[in-house]
């Protein structure tokens, strides 16, 4: 059974507790590493000013404490894995999400500004879930 390393649960540690449940539920039968949680405003203008985040300080999710987003990753094939790949853990974690009653949604849908932004990695609670 696949389990967490340091790394991805220290992420883990900064994020919701229903993001947390979610998480603990995908690697019960599927390696996967979370490679971001909560993003200080060093690290969200960072990842703003590479393109990585359309969201400039705080405006993102990963901003909030805890935080609502979190990027999980394939396990072992990190940032070179395909499209697919991403298609396939995240389907799992909204089936897991499905499962546990809390509403979650994806980054590979998104349309900041009417354009189409693939954020793979980026899962994120429904506003309903923490408001």
């Amino acid at each position: 059974m696949p389990n967490f390393g340091q790394k991805s649960m220290a992420c883990l540690s900064t994020c919701h507790p229903k993001l947390m449940r979610i998480a603990y539920e995908v690697i019960k039968d599927y390696d996967h590493s979370i490679i971001w949680g909560h993003r200080n405003e060093v690290e969200q203008t960072k990842a703003f000013d590479n393109g990585d985040s359309f969201a400039p300080w705080p405006q993102s999710d990963h901003n909030k404490l805890p935080s609502v987003a979190l990027d999980a990753i394939p396990y072992p094939k990190q940032w070179t894995a395909s499209d697919r790949d991403f298609v396939e853990l995240a389907a799992r974690y909204i089936r897991a999400a499905k499962k546990l009653g809390i509403k979650l949604h994806w980054g590979g849908f998104f349309l900041p500004n009417g354009k189409h932004f693939f954020d793979g990695a980026h899962l994120y609670l429904d506003r309903s879930e923490y408001t």
